[in-house]
Order: structure tokens, then sequence, then C-alpha cells
């Protein structure tokens, strides 16, 4: 069946590629040269008239005659193009839309390299520190963002990584924007209400982010877990008590990543593990979420908390709620078997 996929695209992309014509009589370069090599290659591909669609489309949004010598000169260049193009119609719009991202792909180590969580935080706040007002800030971490799920998926396309390395850098990209949009937040809502104190809210991801297994599809869960309750001043807004400050951060976080404005959209979010579910409040306590744990927690929670880690916020915070929880998650004992447990859950289901 796939033989007879690529052979019928071969067919359609016939018509396609009288397309090129103009192109490639305006760059300079003898059609029949680039009409055999653009055969050849399309023909190696997974899917040629996908490909040969994506790649006109891309020549025709920002084309540069120096671009289309470049493929003629360097027959990797145009391979490499048409492969992304032809396995992911995400990573060739995200390069119709900003065709200068294939120079940055292709003539530096993008590639070759794998990167850490800590290497593209530091990326992400250099992008948000060249602005002052939090839209734009947003739109810099949404091109960071957009570039280097370029850069992952490429590697992925052209097995440059394996599948566990581009699951980590996927999980370690995630962390670093739900952390520069947290800086954004936390920045703005402290210019808003005056408030004058160190973020003690603690961002924890759970699921595949949690256990580093996000992919290119996969929503973000998350829980938002704050030192603890108290009252503070704030001159310029009403908000009173540390919970109300951190679930408007919360939501702030949350909306910021989900919504679509100025350069697209970021993340789905998922918040529905947080405690107490549609009707928790966003951010809970220390001290609120481990009660409801030792109270009411189920044994579907300890098997979803084996995967929270630390992706954002106070690290402190953190690491003093991932202890007070083990008991819960790892309990010596178990007034009833876990088995049975899932199997009643599964029956509710």
């Amino acid at each position: 069946m796939a033989a007879q996929r690529r052979s019928a695209s071969r067919v359609a992309i016939t018509p396609r590629l009288a397309s090129f014509e103009t192109l490639v009589i305006n760059a300079g370069i003898p059609p029949g040269r680039f009409f055999k090599t653009l055969r050849r290659d399309l023909g190696g591909t997974a899917d040629p008239l996908r490909a040969a669609n994506n790649f006109h489309r891309f020549l025709s949004a920002g084309f540069s005659s120096s671009i289309l010598r470049d493929f003629q000169q360097h027959a990797v260049l145009q391979r490499t193009a048409l492969d992304v193009f032809a396995q992911s119609q995400y990573l060739a719009d995200i390069l119709v839309r900003d065709p200068e991202l294939f120079r940055w792909l292709t003539t530096t180590p993008a590639l070759k390299s794998e990167k850490t969580r800590e290497a593209f935080l530091n990326e992400a706040l250099a992008a948000i520190s060249l602005f002052s007002r939090p839209d734009r800030k947003l739109d810099a971490v949404k091109r960071f963002h957009r570039r280097e799920i370029l850069r992952i998926g490429a590697r992925d396309i052209l097995k440059e990584a394996d599948v566990v390395t581009v699951t980590r850098e996927l999980s370690g990209l995630a962390a670093s924007i739900v952390e520069a949009v947290l800086e954004i937040g936390w920045r703005d809502l402290c210019a808003r209400t005056g408030a004058a104190f160190g973020n003690a809210l603690a961002v924890i991801g759970l699921g595949k982010l949690g256990g580093e297994e996000l992919n290119f599809s996969s929503d973000i869960d998350l829980l938002f877990v704050y030192e603890e309750d108290g009252e503070f001043e704030a001159p310029q807004e009403r908000i009173r008590t540390f919970h109300e400050f951190y679930n408007r951060l919360a939501e702030f976080v949350v909306r910021k990543l989900t919504e679509v404005a100025g350069e697209g959209s970021l993340y789905r979010v998922d918040m529905r593990l947080r405690p107490e579910g549609r009707s928790g409040p966003l951010a809970i306590s220390q001290a609120a979420s481990l009660h409801y744990y030792e109270t009411r927690g189920e044994t579907w929670e300890r098997q979803m908390l084996v995967k929270a880690r630390p992706i954002a916020g106070n690290r402190r915070t953190a690491a003093q709620w991932l202890d007070a929880i083990r008991p819960f998650v790892y309990p010596r004992t178990f007034l009833r078997s876990p088995l049975e447990e899932l199997g009643d859950m599964k029956t509710r289901i």
C-alpha cells in the first residue's frame, strides 16, 4: 500500500512541478537540471506530493534566488528540506511562516546537539529580556518555542536523535517555557499589586511532563503549590492573601500557555490532576494539599504522583512538598489492597 501511495504521489506531483518554473527562471537556474534533481529527491521522501507542495510554499513565502542556488549546489540541503516537508505539516508550516529558520537550522550546530532544560531556560530568558511589555515578552517566548520545536522535530525526522532524547528535549523545553511565562506573570503581578516578597510558588510537572516523556502532541499536566497561607499588604490591588495572589499567578500562567494570541499558542494545559480536580483552586498551599492527600487521596493519585517533578518556580517549596507527600505516595502499609481499589476504579469508569 505504501508503495502504491508513493507511486500515485509521483504521478500527482507532475502538475505541481510546473508551478516552480517561474521561481527557477528568476533564480537563473537551468530548469532541466533543477527538475531532474527535484524529481530525484522527491522520489526519496515518504510523501512526494506533500513535500512538493510544502517546498513550493516555502520558496514562495520568502523567495530568495540565493537559497534556491544553495539547494542546487549543496544537495544535502534540498534533501533535508524535502524530508521535513514530507513528514511533518506542522514543521513545514513553521518554515513557511519563517523561512529564515531553515538557514539557522542548517548553518549552525542546531541539529547536532541536545539541549538541557537549563540551556533552554537561559535562551528563553534572554529572549524576553529584550522587551518590557508582558505581551511582547510572551510573543518572544512563542517565537523561541516555535524555533526549538522545529529544531527538535528536524532532529527526530533526520535521525539525529533517538526517541528518548527527543522526549527529554521536549520535556526540557516545556519546563523552560513554563518557567519563562511564570517569570513574566510574577513580575507583572508584583507591578500591579505592589507586592514585595519572593515568589514561593512551585510548579510541579505530572504525567508525561513529569516523567520526561513528552511528545509533540502531548498536553502538559501541572500542579501549583505555594509555601503557606497568610496575609500581606498589596497597596495597589485588593489582594490580601497569598492564596489569592498565587491563584492569580497560576491563572496567568495557564491562560498565557493556552490562549491563541499574537504569535500563536504554546501548550494545552491539563489541571484536572490537582486536589479536588476541576472544582479545586489552581494553586494550593503545602499544608492544604498534604491534608487532602492524607484524608481523601486515592490510589490513582498515588500512582499519578510517582512522576511528580519540579519544573518551575521555587525549588525549596517543591522539595519540601515532595518530602511531605512521600509517605502518601509510598506508604509502608495499605488499609486496602491497591489491586482491589484499581479494580473498583475500572468498574466505576
